[in-house]
């Protein structure tokens, strides 16, 4: 079955913790979890370096930072090493055989501009059969949403501010 969920939020709302906490209560039901999340942030701490997780193998890599570093991309405050988006794209394509649930944290800007995590998230757009999960910023949600095709309608879309409990409850429902 082919379910989208969608979780929307302002930046630093919440969206990364919620889309992990889903991807966690899927994870009891004994669904293979796939996807790229970022890790959360040690709360209090100033964010200087993102960083992201194969949620598959469990590998972490570095994918921007504040601080200027040779061979990256700048982009706005950050510089962002766009190798890692490579490697991003490569795990998503290789577990989509293997996986239930594909998560993408985040799909925004950068992929509206035909980059980063677009080439997996469109793949799995259009040809995945499980669930999707995927945060997307609320001012960018319509947007997103004729870039790629999305069939918001048919999904799940559920403000960073909605309990887990309640997300929970609408997927298992959604899947009985």
């Amino acid at each position: 079955m082919k379910l989208l969920v969608v979780i929307t939020g302002q930046v630093d709302s919440g969206k990364t913790t919620k889309l992990n906490a889903l991807c966690s209560r899927m994870d009891t039901l004994g669904l293979q979890i796939g996807g790229i999340t970022q890790t959360v942030p040690i709360p209090g701490i100033k964010k200087n370096d993102y960083l992201i997780s194969d949620l598959s193998t469990g590998i972490v890599k570095t994918l921007m930072s504040v601080h200027e570093t040779p061979g990256w991309l700048r982009r706005g405050r950050f510089w962002i090493d766009s190798s890692v988006f490579d490697w991003a794209n490569d795990a998503i394509e290789h577990t989509m055989a293997t996986s239930d649930v594909l998560a993408f944290d985040e799909i925004g800007p950068i992929e509206l501009e035909g980059w980063g995590m677009a080439k997996s998230f469109n793949q799995v757009i259009h040809s995945f059969n499980g669930i999707i999960i995927t945060a997307i910023r609320s001012a960018l949600l319509d947007q997103i949403a004729t870039t790629f095709k999305l069939a918001i309608g048919k999904g799940i879309v559920a403000d960073s501010t909605t309990s887990i409990e309640a997300l929970y409850a609408s997927v298992l429902q959604r899947l009985e």
